[in-house]
């Protein structure tokens, strides 16, 4: 894997149909869910088509009490489990936060989109269908014991397209939404961004998604910080109570099992009757990945009976609208997505009971370099953020008159006088635009000038922000430093102002 590869260090995002003299498997212990407070299962949602979305479920284990749901659905591993040595991460590593919601009077959902993961079925990135599905999840959460019929969504980037495309098919259950850092338009955000193809994008998620959806094992991968691991079975075949040995061996050591002979073999020697893990896997190949998006040159262009246009979140604010549901909208400034998250609040913000916040990050809040030039203390700012998530589910899944609706509905970073800014209009009416030329001199000004400036071009120059390879064109590789290109600038043509005199 070359670091090309984009969103993979940010977005790498129940017991229905009973396999018959199988277990549905209650995780074995793990240090991050003790069993003396959480009981954590793995299970399968059955889709209105017959495929079947794994799915991990976690709950108190000492009440059964119904409550209200908090739902993540993704096309990442809703776990990774090494399969050499079992250790095994929760996605995003968010079991912290997971807990704190279990103690607060939730349950927790977190599943696979078919085509991925444990999940059985094949999909094309993004496509309409999988909003469908979203819904079906929401529907059989619902009717489960343990759930009082109030679900609420939360995640970012590809998990936050996915409570939009859920969202849009209005399932009845689902009370709220918190999408993070998710274009309004995909085709001018992400791919085709100012007109031009986004290879690197494209080509990256291409790649990233043939590893992860084959659940293969690379572990010493090029991306930086991911994990190219399985994911955790849900079906405990041999009845063991151990889930890794359900992942087949890589025999020839390629990295997946799929080149494998078959019938797979697993670590234990044992012989498998339906092998479930290893037929979710290979249903996966018939996937059409996010690299297919490469054919395509213009919106209206058709790959597998789908067109960028179909794809996009920007199909469902009129749906989202009409349903009134509340949304909590959450972006960075230096994320590729920042127009979307303020178009998508600026077009529901009329329907819907809408909040907006905007923090100093790249994707995913992954702006290290950042939090520490702006001085702001990330373990302090996380708990305020899990607590202002926590205010945002409280009022809309449980009721609690706690005010949320009636604060300001903006918060946003104020870059350089590093203050946090509250708002209740955007845009702001006592804005100024103020029109700037290109002027002699390699200046902008005020005022239009006449002349013409001259520049040889450099085949050598780089996009980059860093000393690594994000940049506009790589926008999932978060710089590893802030942004100083004084030097980089010098092989390109430049424009500059004066100094401003405020922020």
């Amino acid at each position: 894997m070359r670091n090309k590869i984009i969103f993979a260090t940010s977005l790498i995002t129940l017991a229905a149909i009973f396999f018959v003299g199988y277990n549905i498997s209650k995780s074995q212990a793990n240090d991050q869910f003790p069993s003396n407070e959480y009981r954590v299962e793995q299970a399968f949602i059955p889709m209105s088509d017959g495929v079947r979305l794994a799915a991990t479920v976690i709950l108190p284990a000492k009440s059964d009490k119904a409550r209200p749901v908090i739902f993540q659905y993704l096309p990442y591993h809703r776990y990774n489990i090494n399969p050499d040595t079992g250790k095994m991460e929760f996605f995003l590593n968010q079991e912290e936060s997971v807990k704190k919601y279990i103690k607060n009077g939730y349950a927790f959902v977190i599943t696979d989109m078919r085509g991925a993961g444990a999940s059985f079925g094949n999909r094309l990135g993004m496509s309409p269908q999988l909003g469908q599905d979203g819904k079906e999840a929401v529907e059989w959460i619902a009717a489960q014991p343990w759930c009082n019929g109030n679900i609420g969504m939360i995640g970012g980037s590809y998990v936050g397209w996915s409570q939009y495309a859920t969202a849009g098919h209005k399932p009845k259950a689902l009370k709220c939404i918190m999408p993070e850092i998710i274009a309004f338009d995909l085709y001018n955000d992400a791919f085709f961004a100012g007109g031009i193809k986004n290879r690197g994008t494209i080509d990256g998620l291409g790649e990233l998604f043939e590893q992860i959806d084959a659940n293969s094992f690379v572990p010493d991968s090029e991306i930086p910080d991911a994990k190219i691991w399985p994911t955790l079975p849900v079906v405990d075949e041999d009845g063991d109570g151990e889930l890794a040995d359900e992942i087949p061996v890589d025999v020839n050591k390629s990295g997946t099992f799929l080149d494998d002979d078959y019938p797979p073999k697993y670590r234990d020697g044992k012989k498998r009757k339906d092998n479930v893990y290893y037929q979710a896997t290979a249903a996966h190949k018939a996937n059409l990945t996010m690299g297919e998006w490469g054919k395509i040159n213009f919106r209206d262009d058709i790959v597998a009976g789908c067109c960028m246009a179909a794809k996009g979140p920007n199909n469902w604010p009129v749906t989202i609208s009409k349903s009134g549901i509340p949304v909590y909208i959450v972006g960075g400034w230096f994320d590729l997505f920042t127009r979307g998250t303020f178009q998508w609040f600026d077009t529901l913000r009329q329907t819907n009971p809408c909040k907006i916040l905007i923090h100093p990050s790249y994707h995913a809040e992954s702006s290290g370099p950042y939090w520490d030039y702006f001085k702001i203390d990330l373990k302090k700012y996380r708990e305020w953020r899990f607590n202002e998530g926590l205010r945002f589910f409280d009022r809309y899944l449980k009721g609690v008159e706690n005010g949320f609706e009636n604060d300001p509905p903006i918060r946003i970073y104020v870059m350089n006088k590093n203050e946090w800014r509250e708002e209740r209009e955007w845009p702001l009416k006592r804005q100024v635009i103020t029109d700037y030329y290109l002027g002699q001199g390699q200046t902008l000004a005020t005022q239009q000038s006449t002349g013409k400036t001259e520049f040889k071009g450099d085949l050598t120059a780089s996009a980059a922000f860093g000393t690594n390879k994000g940049s506009r064109w790589n926008p999932g590789l978060n710089p590893n430093t802030i942004i100083v290109r004084t030097e980089a600038d010098q092989k390109c043509i430049t424009f500059t102002s004066a100094p401003l005199t405020k922020d």
